[in-house]
């Protein structure tokens, strides 16, 4: 049996976290294992799994984080070692109570742990004879069978059947001893605070009961609540008992007790030392909650704010994980109307009562539940890069959600109100590339890797297309196929260097007759680039020389100056294009080509008058810098 002396919490194991970190290591795993039998040889111990920090970063940070320890802890004891999950109450208690200094890594290992332990019992039940039943405050509670040393907690209840009686041991060494045929309900053993509401001890719901308080100070005054009125005793013997009609009939024995008659409902009344009750007073209103709504969603790690109207001078806000409040998250007395807290995710239900200024606690508003999820969103990022003012220099530019953090290259840039941002990349910056990051208060993120246009030192590619052209006697003006090849030089950011050859064919068929002509142009000249980020329009003029050759049913035809070997002659051209970056590099080439070549020294422009080659093209290329 795992014993507590005193009624003080036995520690059960102490889990410790890397920093910032929530995952179970082996060997947390094996300690938890060992803890878990312990637990399930105990059936009626309940656990606390508290979770904290060190110091570093701020305190709703620490205490979410916490509570995501604690929440790791109780998941594997519930869901991997099948400890009942109404058995463990888990809580994030961020960097309160450190055991060890915060001043130096090893004590801040220490101080990053998760401590199970044994919750401190509300009462024992040391001795029982005959019909004794216990009931936990479960949602679908079972009578239970006790055995000696039954730990009894808040809102147990114990029946006692015909000829059958029990001993409840107080945590400050009272004995309560209930008679037959009753029913104790255990709310707790807080002592009354003159300050706060008051909180009952126990409640009698019929039969009897006798209290045997050891004289040990006038703080061990006990509250006991029946169906007629509240009775506050004082440490020696009493006895209570309440009739069948559960109409009060309230016997002392060698004691005092202040009784106070049950007012109607919705007023109280408070009773004095020595002096006669005073009359019933209206208590608060249940307050008017107006936020969280009823099943509203809300995302971790953005803070919860609750607000309601209040009714009293104080407020008591309830905050818990069921609906039965026994898993309470939190427990506050609050003197305005609002309460900002960091949860995490489950689903939460909270109400809250208005306390006056005598400390008299009202009615309780009707719960609330909502939800807390965690935020899966990733936030918004649009990036362009555009050519800066100076050669050499690119600048980011984008928009990103207002309240997500945005990176270059791990560099934190500062956004405008509506999220909008530009960022200048130096020019002695050597990456091809930047990475754009948006980062959420959740820590959801968003990347975006952007290739900077810079224009690459060589550019290698194919082309193939049609072209038109005119042959000197104007008997051969037609459509042709072509295909070839492009080397480019870049020599500044809008200056290139271009060399182009292709070898093109013109297929013509009259009568029985297969007329054919091949050309070769081959040209060099210069670019002008306009370098629009992921297009690139081109002008370009050049010079070469082409090379053609007719034949007739696959003979040459020889003409005069012509040997067989075909015609070369000079020419002069310009084009029209632009680039299309596909990325890694790659690049789709479309441009169109007018040449003008030379023939018998002749010299005039035109497609009626001279030789002309018209070119369209489509192509692909690769770049290297």
């Amino acid at each position: 049996m795992i014993s507590q002396q005193g009624g003080a919490e036995a520690l059960l194991g102490k889990i410790h976290f890397d920093m910032a970190g929530s995952v179970l290591t082996p060997e947390s795993e094996t300690m938890l294992k060992d803890i878990a039998n312990k637990i399930r040889a105990e059936p009626n111990l309940m656990i606390d799994v508290n979770g904290y920090t060190d110091n570093v970063g701020s305190a709703s940070a620490n205490v979410a984080l916490s509570k995501e320890r604690a929440d790791q802890v109780k998941a594997y004891l519930v869901d991997n070692l099948k400890v009942a999950s109404n058995r463990i109450h888990a809580a994030g208690l961020g960097a309160q109570n450190p055991i060890a200094s915060n001043e130096t890594e090893e004590g801040r290992q220490e101080n990053r742990r998760v401590e199970i332990v044994i919750r401190k019992p509300d009462a024992l039940l040391i001795w029982f004879k005959n019909d004794v039943k216990v009931q936990p405050p479960t949602i679908k509670p079972d009578w239970l069978d006790p055995v000696p040393n039954f730990y009894l907690y808040r809102r147990y209840k114990i029946t006692t059947g015909k000829k059958s009686r029990a001993d409840i041991l107080y945590p400050n060494k009272g004995v309560l001893s209930i008679g037959e045929d009753a029913m104790v309900i255990v709310h707790g053993l807080e002592l009354k605070r003159k300050e706060k509401p008051l909180i009952k001890n126990f409640e009698l719901q019929s039969g009897g009961l006798k209290t045997i308080l050891r004289d040990i100070g006038s703080q061990d005054d006990s509250l006991i609540s029946t169906p007629a009125a509240v009775v506050e005793l004082y440490p020696q013997s009493s006895e209570i008992l309440v009739d069948e009609k559960l109409k009060e009939l309230v016997s002392v024995y060698q004691s005092n007790a202040d009784v106070s008659a049950v007012a109607d409902k919705g007023e109280d009344t408070i009773v004095k030392q020595e002096e006669p009750p005073e009359q019933p007073r209206p208590l608060p209103l249940a307050p008017v909650l107006i936020s969280p709504q009823m099943n509203e969603k809300k995302f971790f790690p953005d803070d919860i704010i609750f607000v309601w109207q209040p009714s009293g001078v104080l407020s008591h806000l309830v905050v818990a994980e069921d609906s039965l409040f026994q898993e309470i998250t939190f427990d506050a007395y609050i003197a305005n109307d609002s309460l900002v807290s960091s949860l995490r995710e489950n689903r939460y239900y909270w109400y809250v009562s208005g306390i006056d200024k005598d400390s008299l606690e009202g009615e309780y508003s009707d719960y609330r539940t909502f939800i807390v999820e965690i935020d899966t969103l990733q936030p918004q990022l649009k990036v362009s890069i555009l050519p800066g003012k100076q050669e050499g220099e690119f600048i980011v530019a984008g928009h990103t959600d207002t309240d997500a953090k945005l990176y270059v290259n791990d560099e934190k840039i500062k956004t405008d109100k509506d999220g909008s941002f530009s960022y200048t990349i130096p020019k002695d910056y050597q990456g091809s590339s930047v990475l754009v990051r948006a980062v959420d208060n959740a820590g959801n993120t968003t990347e975006i890797s952007c290739k900077i246009p810079r224009a690459p030192v060589f550019i290698l590619g194919v082309n193939a297309g049609m072209f038109r052209m005119q042959s000197p006697n104007k008997n051969n003006t037609e459509l042709g196929y072509c295909y070839g090849l492009e080397f480019t030089r870049m020599l500044s950011r809008s200056i290139s260097f271009y060399l182009n050859t292709m070898m093109g064919k013109i297929e013509k068929e009259v009568g029985n007759e297969l007329y054919k002509t091949n050309i070769i142009p081959f040209e060099i000249g210069f670019r002008k680039e306009f370098n629009l980020g992921s297009i690139s329009p081109f002008f370009n003029i050049g010079s070469g020389f082409i090379w053609w050759q007719n034949s007739l049913n696959g003979e040459v035809i020889v003409t005069a100056g012509d040997d067989g070997r075909g015609f070369v002659d000079t020419s002069i051209g310009f084009g029209l294009g632009s680039r299309f970056y596909l990325g890694r590099n790659w690049l789709l080439n479309l441009q169109a080509n007018y040449t003008h070549f030379f023939s018998n020294g002749q010299y005039s422009f035109g497609l009626d008058d001279a030789n002309t080659l018209i070119r369209f093209g489509i192509g692909i290329q690769y770049s290297m810098q």
